[in-house]
């Protein structure tokens, strides 16, 4: 073993249980905004319309944010409002920019939007609630706004709004645009990403056979890229610069069945139709007919049209109505004037993945990245301990909040870690030395107003169980956490190649379990939880065992990995012990032990008393047998948030010294000490990836667990 080390029992380290009247029992992510737990709001627009009729016309209407079916008393008081203001009447359907307008100024404020940092590849990603009224189920009403790595914040801003598919197969009624371009087959912001253009990704979540609300209402594009142009100036690039950007061009691209909606946009009267340059229409299953798509494509039309459709589907029908011919030529078919077709075997779901890089790079109306004026970024040395030390970081201040290790080894011996941290995330990881065994980067630089970056090697982040070995990397103002596990194969026996290829995949698909399952949300002054950082989760096999956490022993089945315990128990103390046959579940659980865990399931008292990798027999979490700690290694094993304190106050001490994040406690009237406050969220319930509980489940299951770490004043 590699360390012992004292712990408190574990149940004082679980302080979700003495918090658990204070938890929220609102949706697990109350992304829209934290609201009492006597009230859900299902749509936060449609609230303001509530609170703003009961202001002008005294209606007296209950603010749920639920616009009802017709005849309602929310539909009738807005009626009501329309007639005394000569506005057209709406029976169903949503309430339109024309009503809005007149209803902001009759209140003398409008809707505030709200942005929330989400997951990203490299790049930016937040999400914004803007009001579309899109019957959604449980997913979420957020628009999805994804800035590429590199993005040059020019004046004007070009911009593709992609419109997604029927929620079928993959895409599930539940989700989300935050989920639907994580999946596989959907990761649309790795491409434009790659396309090297300087261009906004800009998507909204429709409804589940791609209902759009708002969107086409006369004025309703119009309003929507309104307040794309808003959330920029709250997050992002933009946000720090005196003038708001403009909007030069647009490229708007559908898949599948919103190739209606497209199309009502594209032949709307919105003034910002006339910035639309060209429409993708990605293996659509509807478009309208031949003779209307004819009529739009007429001059002085200088929009373009392409269309990638598969064999017998609509698009190849759309094209040959107006082509009137064969479309049996390879390659791209001119339809019509500025429409375009071309045939594709790629699968349905992932022709808009598999076709935009492409896309985006032909488009003539975007430029590329590379064009930019870029500043060169800044660069400060690292210092030793009592001397200099040559070498640079690209970007950002590595600093952590532990103090130094009491390593016997000379102080802060560096040795360059090249495969053990993900060379794939940011190039300045390859060249940064580390010092095996510390914790601390200093530089000579004062700290900055943002949070500050913490990359650790080798480390437990002070988890409940000490065998917990990996790498950590926040990088402060990110939307994500890195925890790498770097491993290399240790077989004890020669096994077939297949049988090792089998393991392989189900130690991957074990780490794809855990990835993006949780997420720290870092609480501000003003009490809410704009910053989430969610945690990733990675696995790197690597060749140097001096660049490994720990090794991974794989033994035969029917053998023991540890002479003192039972045949077939995977074990992980100063190794992760497994068998060649391990399934993915039970690698899940054994996952958990490399990122700090503790067993939770009752079994002999003895070996409950002194196994150090148990959380012991007086614990009541022995008896919580749906955890993936515990005895649920079927599909059905749940997440906990309270698997992550470790992480999340880690994150937590990045904020520390920030105004807006440091919370005063005060006694007799002084300020006694400061907070730095947080909570953990799951994203995902289960193995299987179902969404979480939206709702406590006591004792153990709670929708979040508080954080915080304290110093005096």
């Amino acid at each position: 073993m590699n360390q012992i080390r004292q712990q408190n029992q574990p149940f004082e380290s679980y302080p979700e249980f003495d918090d658990a009247g204070d938890l929220w029992t609102a949706d697990f992510e109350s992304w829209q905004g934290e609201i009492p737990k006597t009230v859900t709001i299902k749509d936060d627009f449609i609230a303001w319309v509530q609170q703003s009729l009961n202001t002008v016309q005294n209606a007296r209407l209950t603010i749920n944010g639920d616009i009802g079916g017709q005849g309602s008393a929310t539909r009738k008081a807005i009626q009501s409002f329309q007639r005394g203001k000569s506005l057209p009447l709406i029976t169903n359907g949503p309430v339109c920019p024309d009503t809005e307008t007149v209803l902001t100024a009759a209140v003398g404020g409008g809707f505030k939007l709200k942005t929330v940092p989400g997951p990203e590849p490299a790049g930016q990603t937040f999400y914004v609630n803007i009001p579309l009224q899109v019957p959604l189920g449980d997913a979420k009403s957020m628009t999805g706004i994804f800035i590429p790595e590199k993005y040059c914040a020019l004046p004007q801003v070009d911009l593709i709004v992609f419109l997604h598919g029927f929620k079928l197969r993959s895409h599930h009624p539940t989700f989300s645009i935050d989920t639907y371009w994580t999946l596989p087959k959907f990761r649309l912001r790795d491409e434009v990403n790659a396309s090297g253009k300087n261009v906004i990704l800009v998507a909204p979540t429709l409804g589940p056979q791609n209902q759009e609300g708002s969107l086409t209402c006369s004025g309703g594009f119009d309003r929507f890229l309104e307040r794309v142009v808003e959330a920029l100036k709250l997050r992002g690039p933009y946000a720090s610069q005196p003038v708001t950007p403009t909007i030069r061009n647009i490229i708007l691209a559908s898949h599948s069945g919103s190739g209606n909606v497209m199309r009502a946009i594209a032949m709307g009267k919105d003034a910002s139709v006339a910035k639309i340059q060209e429409l993708w229409a990605f293996e659509p299953s509807s478009m309208g007919s031949a003779a209307i798509w004819k009529t739009w494509a007429a001059p002085p039309q200088k929009a373009k049209l392409f269309i990638y459709f598969r064999s017998g589907n609509a698009g190849e029908a759309l094209c040959k109505g107006l082509k009137v011919g064969s479309m049996t030529r390879p390659g791209p078919v001119v339809c019509t004037t500025n429409i375009t077709a071309e045939r594709t075997t790629v699968d349905h779901d992932e022709v808009p993945m598999r076709l935009l890089r492409a896309r985006i790079a032909a488009a003539p109306s975007l430029v590329a990245k590379s064009t930019c004026a870029r500043k060169k970024s800044p660069t400060v040395p690292f210092l030793r301990k009592g001397a200099p030390r040559a070498g640079e970081v690209p970007f950002n201040l590595f600093h952590s909040m532990q103090p130094h290790s009491s390593s016997s080894r000379s102080d802060f011996e560096w040795t360059n870690r090249r495969d053990g941290f993900e060379t794939s995330q940011e190039e300045a990881y390859e060249a940064i030395p580390l010092s095996t065994g510390s914790h601390e980067f200093e530089t000579t630089l004062p700290a900055v107003p943002s949070p500050k970056t913490i990359a650790l090697f080798n480390t437990d982040l002070n988890a409940p169980y000490f065998g917990g070995n990996f790498n950590f990397r926040y990088n402060g103002g990110s939307n994500e956490a890195w925890i790498t596990y770097n491993t290399y194969l240790s077989y004890t026996k020669s096994f077939p190649d297949p049988d090792k290829a089998r393991l392989i995949k189900n130690l991957e698909d074990a780490i794809l379990v855990w990835d993006s399952c949780a997420e720290i949300q870092v609480k501000d002054v003003a009490g809410n939880y704009n910053d989430r950082i969610r945690l990733r989760f990675k696995l790197n096999i690597v060749k140097d065992k001096r660049n490994a956490n720990k090794r991974t022993q794989v033994h035969p089945n029917g053998t023991r990995s540890v002479f003192f315990i039972d045949k077939d128990r995977e074990t992980v103390m100063r190794d992760l012990n497994i068998f060649i046959g391990s399934p993915k579940n039970v690698l899940v659980h054994e996952l958990g032990h490399v990122w700090g865990l503790k067993d939770e399931y009752k079994d002999r008292w003895i070996s409950m008393k002194l196994s150090l990798g148990h959380v012991g027999p007086n614990s009541p979490l022995i008896n919580d047998t749906r955890s993936i700690m515990n005895v649920a290694y079927d599909d059905k094993g749940e997440f906990r948030t309270r698997f992550f304190q470790h992480f999340g106050r880690t994150i937590l001490g990045a904020f520390w010294g920030l105004k807006q994040y440091m919370i005063p406690v005060r006694f007799g009237g002084k300020v006694v000490a400061h907070n730095v406050m947080g909570r953990i969220a799951l994203r995902k319930r289960n193995i299987s990836g179902d969404p979480p509980y939206t709702a406590d489940q006591p004792p153990f299951n709670t929708v979040f667990t508080h954080i915080q770490i304290a110093k005096r004043a």
